[in-house]
C-alpha cells in the first residue's frame, strides 16, 4: 500500500488562481492591526514565514496570537469560491488512482474543487493544538505518517 500526501494550497488548484496574493495581504494587514508599521509588518512577515513555513507559528510563538482568531481573519475569509473551480482532469486522476490517505481550510477547498468524495483522510496544521507543527518541520512529517498509521517513509508520495 502507498500513501500519497496531497498539498492543498498551490498544488490542487493552480496558484496562478491569485489565492496566495490575497492570503498574503490578509496576513499583511493582520500584521498591521497588531500596531506594526508596514515595512515592519513585511519584514516580519518573511521573517516568520522563512523561519517556521508559516506566517501564525512566529505570531503564535513571539506575540501569543490566538491562532483560531488568525484563521477566521485570514484563512476563512479568503474568497475561495471566488477564485478556484473543479478540475475534471484533476478529479479524474484521483479517481483512477486506489484510495490513499490524504481541515476547515482543506475540507472548504476540497468541497469547491469538488474533490472531498476523493480523500479518504486529512493531516493538517490543527490549530485548536497549542503548539501545533506545520511543513516544513519534520515533526510535521512523523505526526503526519503517525495519524495515517504509515510506519515505511518510503510508501509515501508528496
Amino acid at each position: 500500500m502507498i500513501t500519497l500526501w496531497l498539498d492543498i494550497d498551490n498544488t490542487l488548484y493552480s496558484a496562478q488562481s491569485g489565492i496566495s496574493a490575497h492570503m498574503g495581504k490578509k496576513i499583511h494587514q493582520y500584521f498591521l492591526g497588531m500596531g506594526l508599521e508596514e515595512e515592519e509588518a513585511s519584514a516580519l512577515h518573511l521573517q516568520y514565514y522563512t523561519k517556521y513555513g508559516l506566517a501564525l507559528r512566529g505570531l503564535m510563538l513571539h506575540h501569543d496570537v490566538d491562532p483560531l482568531d488568525f484563521d477566521r481573519k485570514c484563512d476563512q475569509s479568503l474568497p475561495l469560491e471566488d477564485l478556484i473551480k473543479p478540475d475534471p482532469a484533476l478529479r479524474k486522476l484521483l479517481q483512477d488512482i486506489d484510495r490513499s490517505k490524504i481541515r476547515l481550510h482543506a475540507e472548504r477547498v476540497l468541497r469547491i474543487l469538488n474533490l472531498d468524495d476523493q480523500i479518504e483522510g486529512l493531516i493538517f496544521c490543527d490549530y485548536t493544538q497549542p503548539n501545533f507543527s506545520c511543513k516544513p518541520d519534520p515533526e510535521f512529517y512523523h505526526q503526519a505518517m503517525e495519524k495515517a498509521g504509515v510506519t515505511d517513509p518510503s510508501t509515501c508520495y508528496l
